[in-house]
């Protein structure tokens, strides 16, 4: 990847064999060469840790999937459309997804600025369908389970996060950024061109990966911060039936091509389902492999890099022809 023009690259795969974890190239100023145990913004990955907290949620009775989510809102005054805990989750909830290029405007314009509830409600845009009508992907409809997630818990994301589906395996560096926790280093950075228009000066500010303001712009969408050898262990954790039930697990199962409970077809065939994320200097993706029992996560200081033909590589790698 490196030699094709990647600044870095950062891999972890796991299989029932056993694991490993590598990296290549430049992941900050001065030349820091990347390391495997790099913090990295995983961006939407975020949506999978949602949907697994809310399963672990319903299945101890706190959540239902069929309840509204106005009735999980508190005293926010949002407009939710009318849409279900599950036709959020199925990405039917007929919002619409954050107004580009305002938001990242909105982002950058105070990188120190940490987001409320108020303010993330007053992002949105209003509703562009009946709920349940049509696949939609929206970070604003997940924003709103993080809502939901905090008014059932009484905590906040990152706090509901850490004891639900982190601390029970020790999982430590795993971080649902933001003001109660500053994300361990190392951290991946993004270098040159990579991190426009975000200055050198703003990398960091608040403690977060890009930002504090990055990482609370919508929690429950895109705030999380991972190594890769620990985002591939969760994962493997994830569909061994250890962090929800079975149960929880087969109805997260992504249908057809569409984006649900965080999950989605992977471009590899054979079954294989993942997600992936995307910010400015940052692109992640992780691949569960069913046949071959795999996990494989993979991290590039470019979202834009087209990481799928390192991946087939790093599978064949693990598991032989």
């Amino acid at each position: 990847m490196v030699a094709s023009g990647a600044p870095d690259a950062i891999a972890a795969v796991i299989t029932e064999d056993g694991s490993w974890a590598g990296a290549a190239g430049i992941a900050g100023a001065n030349g820091r060469k990347a390391t495997p145990k790099d913090e990295f913004a995983i961006a939407s990955i975020t949506k999978t840790f949602t949907a697994a907290l809310v399963m672990r949620l319903v299945e101890q009775g706190k959540m239902d999937l069929d309840e509204p989510l106005a009735s999980y809102m508190g005293d926010l005054k949002v407009d939710t459309n009318g849409a279900t805990v599950r036709q959020a989750l199925e990405t039917r909830a007929g919002l619409a997804d954050y107004p580009q290029p305002a938001a990242a405007d909105h982002i950058r314009k105070d990188a120190a600025h940490v987001w409320t509830a108020e303010e993330m409600a007053a992002e949105m845009a209003p509703p562009v369908a009946a709920a349940g009508e049509t696949y939609l992907y929206s970070s604003a409809a997940w924003e709103l389970l993080g809502r939901a997630i905090e008014h059932v818990t009484g905590v906040s994301y990152a706090s509901s996060l850490r004891a639900e589906l982190l601390d029970p395996w020790q999982f430590d560096r795993i971080i649902g950024q933001g003001p109660e926790r500053v994300t361990p280093k190392p951290w991946a950075m993004p270098i040159d061109r990579y991190f426009a228009p975000w200055t050198s000066a703003d990398l960091g500010v608040g403690g977060s990966i890009i930002s504090i303001s990055s990482a609370t712009y919508g929690p429950a969408a895109g705030s999380i911060a991972s190594d890769a050898p620990s985002l591939a262990a969760w994962v493997w954790h994830l569909f061994a039936g250890e962090i929800v039930s079975t149960a929880s697990l087969s109805l997260m199962a992504p249908q057809g091509n569409g984006f649900a409970y965080g999950l989605e077809a992977a471009p590899y065939g054979d079954g294989s389902v993942g997600n992936s994320g995307g910010k400015t200097g940052y692109g992640a993706q992780f691949t569960m492999f069913p046949e071959a029992h795999a996990v494989i996560v993979i991290f590039v200081n470019n979202p834009d890099f087209v990481v799928e033909p390192t991946v087939t590589a790093l599978l064949k790698a693990a598991t032989g022809p």
